[in-house]
């Protein structure tokens, strides 16, 4: 078998989240938490997949197969374990990029915002927060402002580049798992709000309405990159 560095190197470099059963395969906290492991520490058999975990083996093969079946997770070879060749799986693409889908929008947030808490959770309950010093490894704010389209460009490139350090760090997996998780979004102020709710009403109806004249299910535009889904980890089995 090729090394793990030769494995990550041939991943796509995105998959597209964009069809009811992609969205179905993401919905699970426990196969969310499978692509992220995979992301992060490269491919792995189930058994190695199951003792970072932190679970047992048998309860990851019904997830893992919804997530072969729609390609986010795939074979990647074999390798050698005592009399046992055992499969090697791997996350299809470096990211996850979700399609433009308002209705969506919330439920994907939703799970990732709780796959963040359940992160901080464990984190917690593990005693392995560090708030001050040379290393600290938590952090939590909320930050409001009205930005111009200059604001706005410079946050979004900010963002990036965080992403980058995740990108280089998951090339070469080593030290402590950690997890990065945002949102970026308008605030919408009380007078604003009615406004905003009955464009947000014709918004949802012409989407309805392009659907149903089209056949399709999602809106299939990509998002800019500082978008996408590749935010969560699991910190409590590192």
């Amino acid at each position: 078998m090729i090394s793990k560095h030769d494995l990550i190197s041939q991943r796509d470099r995105v998959f597209h989240i964009q069809t009811p059963e992609h969205f179905d395969a993401i919905g699970s906290p426990v196969r969310l938490s499978i692509i992220e492991f995979f992301r992060s520490r490269g491919p792995m058999p189930v058994a190695e997949l199951a003792q970072v975990m932190g679970r047992p083996a048998d309860g990851l093969y019904h997830h893992l197969k919804k997530l072969l079946a729609i390609g986010i997770v795939r074979e990647v070879g074999t390798q050698q374990a005592g009399r046992q060749i055992e499969r090697v799986f791997d996350i299809a693409a470096n990211r996850l990029q979700v399609a433009e889908d308002t209705e969506r929008l919330v439920k994907v947030w939703r799970l990732i915002s709780s796959h963040a808490e359940r992160n901080l959770a464990s984190a917690i309950d593990t005693g392995g927060l560090r708030f001050r010093g040379d290393d600290p490894n938590v952090s939590m704010r909320v930050e409001t402002a009205r930005l111009d389209a200059t604001a706005r460009a410079e946050v979004f490139e900010h963002l990036n580049a965080i992403r980058a350090v995740f990108d280089r760090a998951r090339a070469a997996p080593s030290g402590d798992q950690a997890s990065f998780t945002f949102m970026f979004t308008p605030t919408v102020f009380s007078t604003d709000r009615s406004e905003n709710a009955r464009v947000s009403q014709r918004t949802l109806k012409k989407t309805r309405s392009q659907r149903k004249a089209t056949g399709t299910n999602t809106m299939n535009a990509d998002a800019p990159q500082a978008g996408s889904t590749d935010r969560s980890r699991r910190n409590h089995s590192s």
